[in-house]
């Protein structure tokens, strides 16, 4: 056919004579495009497709055993049922052999590799980027390439591919990481869905300490194989939720293979991970794997990234005893590291500060709150460093009250998320001041109200007195932690985040920007939060992350005005306020899985959940209750500014029309917590998937009242270029001088100096 084709075209008069040369000419072009699609179809000479994943001499040995008559049959790691595929999946030439598969490339949100052309590849037979299957997990020559499947090699990268046709790439880059974010969490989720972990087919050749194989790469100066992914166990935890990490871990290898095979950089020159932090054990998986040995005591759960995706925007006061009784079987030592490691999960998006007490104010970080920037938690680190943590009595009233003027103080200056408040209160004494005849317990339970403020104690060492520490956590919707001598108190203080997690359902990606572990690249992630849904209530199992980076050179990308647009829409969708949807229920069930100690009982309303235990199953939100994500209010403010407000009869000075609260109530029903919840227990059985939230085309700071500053610590602002700009230009009004960030003073604050913010010596 092609023989015939070719003389029919040479024979073809040319349409335009004066133009286009003799016969030959036109045969020599034609032989170039067949040559070209033979290629296209073969992959190229350097990486050439397999034709039979039987016959080949160096995967048919293998691949023999995955053989069913005319189909193969695996179990793919991390999965515990069968799967099924034609004997001619990859190979013979290049296709989307992916698309329309369950269970990752169905729909039209789907990850851009679904819809891409690529082939197996023998692994010692091409020098084109490429990727380990690890689909059949005994076909250790087996690979995956797209980058053989490109006109000459050329880079499959999606950004790549679209520079090279014209298209506008830059905009799209936020719904990239979407597209990957979910196949990665529905991956997770699906795995997750399973109840039999000890079946679960399990990831090969995945170590990373030692990391057998790896070789030094200079741009991501580590020890790194590009073609598998890595896998570092955390703590080790039950044996099931040690076999349900490891097959979450080698399920997602799968996603994350075909997404480096699509998107790295196959000169490996540009640094860019992707990347899995599990919220039970704390490991980590990766591609590329590379060498963590350096890497002793690491935790997940207390990286930037995992607070990016895990949580929403918060304000942390952190409240530490510092008096003498503290230097006692090393508990300043201990608080001193957990304090710092609570730094290490807060993000830019997140305010705080420190206060030290004894018999008053030992020390203090800040008088207001500050961004939670890479300069301001290394300035805060430093300062720990500096403090006295043992010395004086103990007495709660003056730190407590200094916490809520501190926040009070901040709010007024905008120097806040304006999103959910925690005060961490840590303690291994007994203050007999304190006391409700004295109305401080009261004092507290007031500011707490005010500024939707959660309080979680904790009563540190084997023989501390409970009873207030206690208190304080059961009055104001927290959690109480009584913490032995000797156990791991930044472990525990980070389990806030199951607190927020089991409250709030993050659907879309959150961005943050953090130093690789080798301190070699700054890089920025999207992350998303997977969830267990197996109950009616989701509850986190870990954050999947995808580096901008890998996708882009965020350098050169810089310079480029496009960069102000993803700048403004990534801190947009992070910066986003969550709502809370806890009742006591969930509050006493998220006690009672540290321990029954920690259950409350002091009102009907937690009397009458104090048995609950992880089957009981409390009420529920609806869960089709959304807010309208393009409303802006009458004074130009989004749904989201009015978690933690009263939406019905907020602050007189405000100035809101009864029209314009009503309009609010009915735009804006999840923000203002008028979601109906259900009469009783709830009567579903499982929750829902995440819910697909598109991708915004403007920046809201064109499109109604934003604060404060983005990702980059720059005061919030339209972009150059925007489409259109309708955001309010007057001046902030009453509602904003209490409740929204002054951005020109925020933007100050950014970086602020030890010297001028954190005194070193004693208040």
């Amino acid at each position: 056919q092609a023989c015939f084709f070719l003389l029919t075209e040479a024979r073809r008069p040319p349409p335009h004579p004066t133009v286009v040369g003799p016969p030959l000419m036109w045969a020599l072009l034609l032989l170039g495009g067949l040559a070209r699609h033979a290629w296209a179809q073969a992959g190229h000479s350097s990486c050439p497709c397999l034709t039979s994943l039987i016959d080949d001499p160096a995967v048919g040995g293998a691949m023999s055993q995955y053989r069913d008559g005319n189909q193969f049959v695996v179990i793919p790691p991390g999965e515990w049922r069968n799967r099924t595929l034609p004997l001619d999946y990859g190979v013979g030439n290049c296709s989307a052999h992916d698309d329309g598969m369950a269970p990752l490339c169905l729909g039209e949100e789907k990850p851009g590799w679904c819809s891409a052309k690529w082939c197996y590849v023998n692994g010692d037979h091409c020098t084109l980027h490429k990727v380990s299957t690890g689909f059949f997990p005994n076909a250790e020559k087996l690979f995956i390439s797209y980058t053989t499947c490109v006109e000459g090699g050329a880079s499959a990268n999606t950004v790549d591919q679209w520079r090279r046709e014209g298209v506008a790439a830059a905009q799209n880059v936020i719904q990239i990481i979407e597209d990957y974010g979910r196949s990665a969490r529905l991956q997770l989720e699906e795995i997750g869905s399973g109840t039999d972990w000890s079946n679960c087919s399990v990831a090969k050749n995945n170590s990373m300490c030692p990391c057998t194989g790896c070789v030094l790469a200079p741009s991501w100066q580590n020890e790194i194989d590009f073609t598998n992914v890595g896998y570092l166990p955390g703590s080790p935890g039950t044996t099931e939720d040690k076999q349900r990490t490891g097959c979450l871990s080698s399920g997602v290898a799968t996603a994350y293979k075909k997404a480096a095979a699509k998107e790295a950089d196959g000169t490996h020159e540009r640094a860019g991970y992707l990347y899995f932090g599990d919220q039970a054990s704390g490991s980590i998986t990766t591609w590329p794997r590379e060498d963590m040995c350096k890497n002793t005591g690491w935790d997940s759960r207390s990286r930037p990234w995992y607070a990016a995706g895990a949580t929403g925007a918060k304000d942390v006061i952190i409240v530490a005893d510092a008096s003498a009784s503290m230097s006692a079987n090393g508990r300043d030592t201990m608080t001193k590291a957990a304090v710092m490691q609570i730094l290490d999960t807060m993000t830019w998006k997140d305010f705080g500060t420190i206060i030290l007490f004894n018999g008053g104010i030992e020390a203090t970080y800040s008088d207001v709150l500050v961004p939670m920037t890479d300069p301001n938690r290394k300035a805060m680190r430093e300062w720990c460093e500096r403090q006295d943590w043992s010395g004086g009595v103990t007495s709660f009233v003056a730190p407590i009250r200094h916490a809520f003027a501190i926040l009070e103080k901040s709010v007024l200056a905008g120097h806040s998320s304006m999103c959910q408040k925690a005060l961490m209160f840590l303690t291994d004494g007994e203050d007999k001041d304190f006391s409700g005849a004295a109305d401080d317990f009261g004092f507290l339970q007031r500011k707490a109200k005010e500024f939707d403020a959660i309080v979680f104690s904790y009563a540190l060492g084997s023989g501390a007195d409970t009873a207030k520490a206690k208190r304080m956590a059961c009055d104001n919707r927290g959690v109480f932690y009584a913490v032995p001598d000797g156990a791991d108190l930044g472990a525990i203080m980070s389990k806030y985040y199951e607190y927020f997690a089991d409250g709030q359902q993050i659907c879309a990606a959150s961005f943050v920007s953090y130093s690789s572990l080798t301190g070699g690249s700054t890089l920025y992630a999207g992350c998303m939060a997977a969830y267990d849904r197996t109950k009616p209530s989701p509850a986190l199992l870990g954050v999947t992350c995808m580096d901008v980076n890998m996708l882009i050179n965020v350098t050169e990308w810089k310079a480029n005005d496009s960069w102000a647009f993803f700048r403004c829409a990534a801190t947009d969708i992070t910066k986003r306020c969550r709502v809370l949807n806890h009742l006591e229920c969930h509050r006493q069930k998220v006690r009672a899985a540290y321990s029954k100690d920690s259950i409350c009982v002091d009102t009907p309303e937690q009397r009458k959940y104090a048995n609950v235990d992880s089957s009981t199953v409390c009420p529920c939100v609806d869960e089709s209750c959304r807010d309208d994500p393009t409303f802006t209010d009458e004074k130009g403010y989004f749904c989201d500014t009015w978690v933690g407000d009263d939406c019905v009869v907020p602050n007189p000075g405000w100035g809101y029309s009864r029209a314009g609260l009503l309009d609010i109530q009915k735009h804006c029903p999840k923000s203002c917590n008028l979601c109906k919840w259900s009469s009783g227990p709830c009567g579903r059985s499982t929750s829902a998937e995440c819910p697909v939230e598109p991708v915004a085309t403007e920046c809201r700071a064109c499109l109604g009242r934003t604060t404060g500053v983005d990702m980059e610590q720059n005061q919030m602002e339209c972009p150059p270029g925007a489409p259109r700009n309708i955001a309010p230009t007057a001046a902030p009004d009453n509602r904003a001088a209490p409740r929204r960030a002054v951005a020109a003073l925020l933007a100050a604050l950014v970086g602020v100096a030890v010297a001028s913010s954190a005194p070193d010596g004693r208040c």
